[in-house]
């Protein structure tokens, strides 16, 4: 007999360990904006940060009757925690989550991934993990050099009437969820993108250029932005074009929005 009930005592311990088991899900569709899931109380979430500081991802629930009541934010490669989230209705259905938190500056070129703890209308318990990718990281190596006559004026600026730019420019956004632009010329523009002046729905793409240009300003201003869904990584370059003897970089800085 007492064998009989220590048998039904360890059959109830391992049925109550069952039913609170947690099932993980994993985001399978990389780093993109949205990720869909085929099982869980989470149907899809879609990342929505117009500042690379302020996470923002909309999370759509299967049933009125589910629920998410924990979030964090890990580093995707080491694991190491980054932040807690902010879970509340996006007011537009019922089903409509809003997760947001703000990042710190150490984890923005960092892929990362959200997880949260939710649970479905039946009680089940899940946890369910939606990709955050960097932004977009930009190499730009560049130079320019006088190729033609010095035009030296003393009742305005002097200048080199025609240069040549020599450019390297190793992009990667992370996610074919991105595209990339130069988004201020003076002069002539330089066409960094293989010819063009962006480029979109790319991931990764090395773009060399070597272009000799006419030229009657005094300095050649350059800025190139690449944006994916977590923000947006800006490299401006600004070189003085009057002085005879050589061409300076003046200005080399790096934005993250």
């Amino acid at each position: 007999m007492k064998m009989k009930c220590l048998t039904l005592a360890v059959l109830s311990i391992l049925s109550s360990s069952a039913s609170a088991s947690i099932t993980n899900i994993y985001d399978t569709d990389g780093n993109n904006r949205h990720t869909e899931q085929s099982r869980g109380p989470i149907s899809s979430f879609a990342t929505s940060s117009n500042n690379a500081r302020e996470l923002m991802v909309y999370v759509y629930r299967r049933n009125a009757y589910s629920s998410c009541s924990d979030g964090q934010v890990y580093e995707s490669n080491s694991g190491q925690f980054i932040t807690s989230v902010y879970i509340k209705s996006a007011g537009v259905t019922p089903v409509v989550d809003v997760i947001s938190a703000p990042l710190p500056e150490e984890s923005l070129n960092k892929n990362k991934v959200l997880k949260l703890t939710c649970t479905d209308e039946v009680g089940d318990e899940f946890n369910i993990r939606h990709n955050l990718p960097s932004v977009p990281q930009i190499n730009w190596q560049a130079t320019v050099e006088p190729v033609g006559d010095f035009i030296n004026q003393s009742q305005s600026y002097s200048y080199h009437d025609k240069i040549q730019y020599r450019g390297n420019i190793n992009v990667n956004n992370q996610t074919t969820d991105a595209y990339c632009y130069s988004d201020a010329d003076r002069g002539q523009p330089l066409s960094l993108f293989h010819g063009a002046n962006g480029k979109g729905n790319f991931h990764s793409d090395v773009f060399v250029s070597d272009r000799t240009l006419e030229n009657t300003a005094p300095v050649l201003f350059q800025s190139i932005t690449c944006e994916n869904p977590m923000g947006s990584t800006r490299v401006l370059k600004v070189w003085e074009l009057t002085d005879e003897n050589s061409i300076n970089l003046i200005t080399e800085e790096v934005f993250i929005r």
